[in-house]
């Protein structure tokens, strides 16, 4: 069961012990049926006062239930969040009665995240009465998140510098990379082909829309891969050279899956190197060698 799914239960739980027991909002048989449980919970006016607190709500925020009731939640928030959570509390509506959001929250451990459900209560004339709030500490997976936002982002600086031209595309074929090196290659700045998708990247190669290598690495495709000379596959990376006549240049690629934390495969990435001048230099020796070999078979014949 998701987090969504197990907070609605709980609020359902809730709701159903308060008719069970016949409390209609009595607030000290409330307090015996929440107060045990170890989600924070606590009740509050439209006004933001509080009206209920269980035992986690008070042990969390280092107060005492006295200290609460009667105090508005909001004490408890930093500034700057207070007006964003008015707007989704009193956003709520009978139809619409429950809203799911994260803020920080000030703590005797210092500034936490907690995220919270409200769910609005109005009475038989449909009057809004209070609202009910379920929480729970989420610090560690925004840290977590925080954590793998800032290496993504080294991440994207450490490619945008890489000497190589490089592009890598999500699994869907859209362009989520494109170097400085791939701009200068290519003549194509990275804000025009970022977003792009339906193979807008291998435009500016051939002419035309159509995989390339960074294709075969998330669908394997033999045509494409056959394109390629000295390709090869060596685990799930491929490596090929490719002389592409739009530019009468010879390429180096080398392609590769992207995995996220978990190990789901999200992406692809490609490296392409302009190995033209290396290429022209082999072809020169090359056909230096056979010359060389038909004038020495040349001088045979005539000795």
């Amino acid at each position: 069961m998701d987090e969504k799914a197990t907070t609605e239960a709980l609020h359902r739980r809730i709701a159903a012990l308060e008719q069970e027991l016949s409390v209609h909002r009595s607030q000290p048989a409330h307090q015996d049926i929440v107060e045990g449980l170890p989600s924070l919970i606590c009740r509050f006016l439209p006004d933001s006062t509080i009206t209920l607190a269980n035992r986690a709500y008070c042990e969390y925020f280092g107060k005492t239930r006295d200290e609460l009731i009667g105090r508005s939640f909001l004490d408890l928030i930093p500034q700057q969040d207070h007006e964003e959570i008015k707007k989704k509390y009193n956003s709520l509506t009978r139809e619409n009665p429950r809203t799911t959001y994260e803020h920080q929250v000030i703590t005797p451990r210092g500034i936490r995240w907690q995220k919270w459900t409200d769910q609005a209560i109005f009475n038989e004339q449909g009057h809004l009465v209070e609202y009910q709030s379920i929480g729970e500490d989420i610090t560690e997976r925004k840290q977590n998140e925080d954590a793998v936002r800032e290496s993504r982002i080294r991440l994207a600086q450490f490619i945008d510098f890489l000497p190589d031209a490089t592009l890598a595309i999500d699994r869907e074929g859209t362009v989520t990379t494109w170097n400085r090196a791939m701009e200068k290659l290519t003549l194509t700045k990275a804000h025009d082909m970022l977003g792009k998708g339906d193979f807008e990247y291998a435009l500016v190669f051939h002419g035309s829309r159509r995989p390339v290598l960074v294709d075969c690495v998330l669908k394997p495709d033999k045509q494409i891969e056959d394109l390629y000379t000295h390709l090869m596959r060596i685990g799930p990376n491929l490596f090929g050279e490719a002389f592409v006549g739009t530019t009468q240049r010879y390429y180096q690629c080398k392609a590769s899956p992207i995995y996220d934390h978990e190990g789901v495969l999200i992406g692809a990435i490609e490296t392409v190197r302009d190995i033209t001048t290396q290429k022209d230099a082999e072809l020169k020796l090359r056909a230096s060698e056979e010359r060389y070999r038909l004038l020495a078979e040349n001088i045979r014949d005539v000795i």
